[in-house]
């Protein structure tokens, strides 16, 4: 089982850049490129709370479980 992370996808929805989606959540957009481009091992609790404000969605909104 693998986890993918949707956070391109609701960017795309909401038609946010990571540029705003920074300034609007204070993470760097190093971190936002990692996490949306599949870079990332782990996010904190933090973050993903923050994504799920930013976005007015719900865990399965963000998370993807994908059966290998």
């Amino acid at each position: 089982m693998k986890i993918e992370i949707s956070l391109w996808e609701l960017m795309r929805k909401n038609k946010m850049t990571g540029i705003k989606l920074s300034s609007l959540i204070w993470i760097s957009q190093l971190q936002i490129s990692n996490i949306k481009n599949g870079k990332t091992k782990s996010i904190g609790l933090d973050t993903i709370a923050k994504l799920l404000t930013a976005f007015e969605c719900e865990p399965n909104d963000l998370f993807k479980i994908i059966e290998e």
